[in-house]
């Protein structure tokens, strides 16, 4: 799966991960990045995912719009609709 739309601190740590296991990843401007991996929810860091949000990721507005626009391919319209339900998937799902 290619994740390369990711910013940058989130795809060094998640392509470390097993993929397979790997089914949200959870963007928000400001906030801690959280991932559900294994069925359990932890937050990313820059040393890998832990429970604890202590050093976990957080994005920037313009990290989120650069992500939004990559995963649109750089088409807000033709993903308005889930834009509006504030999801994006990859081509993957």
């Amino acid at each position: 799966m290619d994740l390369s739309f990711l910013p940058e601190p989130v795809f060094e740590q998640v392509k470390k991960l097993d993929i397979k296991y790997l089914t949200e990843i959870r963007l928000r401007c400001l906030v801690p990045v959280i991932i559900s991996y294994k069925s359990e929810r932890f937050f990313l860091t820059k040393d890998g995912i832990k429970k604890s949000s202590d050093s976990a990721v957080i994005l920037s507005k313009e990290d989120i719009e650069n992500t939004v626009y990559k995963l649109s391919d750089f088409s807000l319209y033709s993903s308005n609709e889930k834009i509006k339900e504030n999801y994006l998937t990859t081509n993957e799902g």
